[in-house]
């Protein structure tokens, strides 16, 4: 056999190998009333890190991802709302939704995704805590799959108080069906740290440094309420947020410890959005965005939010509205 011949087909193999197209997961989607825009992709699972953005033109996005193991790809829209897609390597997912109804989009490719899917349609006009129910029930019915975590993710890593009972007993059914899944171990353990920051609980334990070096921390407020306030340049609502702090930074003074934690990559486009005032030397960022201690550790999943603590170290609310946050404040100072 003539060898010249084979290398053509050689060198094809050696390439085709080399790619690992089979590894490759993607995702493609078309969202009605959206011209362009950005959203972010990220997976909180320790084998993947960072966050990526996905551009959207004419209403159409392709995203891409090398993949050596199934996982949970969460999308964050610019309205701060999510959508949860099982992720696989070589797998083709395809998205259709509507800008206005983001929740209730089309999501298909694999079966577990359409399972998320019919489950959205199914709860379309629910309130939150009718999700819930139907939630618990989905997880304890498909306790095999990727699409019973993101449900957990959905309706109770999020959730402002989780209901200690039923997140063990799903925890027990997940762990009993899928023993070897290390990212249930991990989103466990996720959940477990929001209970501990959540609404009654004392403050997570936490130090850290200012922009300009000053050291920040749940041990340096004794005697008067706090507030931790989680932003980012990236989030145009955080305006409003910033615009408060500086309210409440000259009405209280010293009576209310502020620290506003930015969940900026860029540590210097933050420095220079808080540059403008005093909020600088107040300004939490270590350019981790979600993956900061911080974060972690008060459970935070979208931005802006704000967590009131009391003076004695207790968490009175959290995820609060600037404007919820400054008449809670209020009442606590009178």
């Amino acid at each position: 056999m003539n060898i010249i011949r084979l290398l053509p087909v050689i060198v094809g193999l050696c390439l085709a190998a080399c790619s690992s197209p089979g590894k490759q997961f993607r995702l493609e989607g078309d969202i009605a009333g959206v011209n362009q825009a950005e959203i972010f992709a990220y997976f909180e699972d320790a084998a993947f890190s960072g966050i990526d953005t996905i551009r959207i033109q004419d209403g159409h996005f392709v995203y891409e991802k090398d993949l050596t193991q199934p996982a949970i790809l969460t999308l964050l829209y610019p309205n701060y709302s999510q959508t949860y897609i099982v992720a696989e390597p070589g797998a083709h997912i395809e998205m259709d939704g509507d800008a206005s109804k983001l929740g209730e989009a089309q999501i298909s490719g694999s079966d577990e995704n359409q399972l998320l899917t019919d489950f959205r349609t199914k709860i379309a006009g629910k309130n939150e805590a009718e999700a819930r129910l139907a939630a618990t029930d989905f997880i304890r019915q498909n306790k095999q799959t990727l699409a019973a975590l993101a449900m957990l993710k959905r309706y109770f890593a999020t959730a402002e108080e989780p209901d200690p009972a039923t997140v063990a007993s799903l925890f027990k059914d997940l762990r009993a069906a899928q023993p070897k899944n290390a990212s249930l171990a991990l989103l466990e353990n996720q959940i477990k740290t929001r209970m501990g920051g959540s609404k009654g609980q004392n403050v997570p334990v936490f130090e850290a440094l200012t922009l300009d070096g000053k050291s920040v921390g749940s041990g340096k407020s004794t005697g008067k309420p706090m507030v931790i306030a989680f932003w980012a340049t990236w989030s145009s609502k955080s305006s409003q947020t910033l615009n408060l702090l500086r309210r409440l930074k000259n009405s209280y003074g010293g009576k209310v410890t502020i620290v506003p934690v930015s969940l900026d990559h860029d540590i210097e486009a933050c420095r220079r959005a808080t540059d403008r005032d005093s909020l600088t030397t107040l300004t939490v960022c270590d350019g981790l965005a979600f993956e900061s201690p911080l974060c972690k550790a008060f459970g935070i999943k979208t931005v802006p939010g704000c967590t009131l603590i009391d003076r004695h170290g207790r968490i009175i609310a959290r995820d609060l509205a600037p404007d919820q946050l400054e008449q809670r404040l209020g009442e606590l100072l009178k």
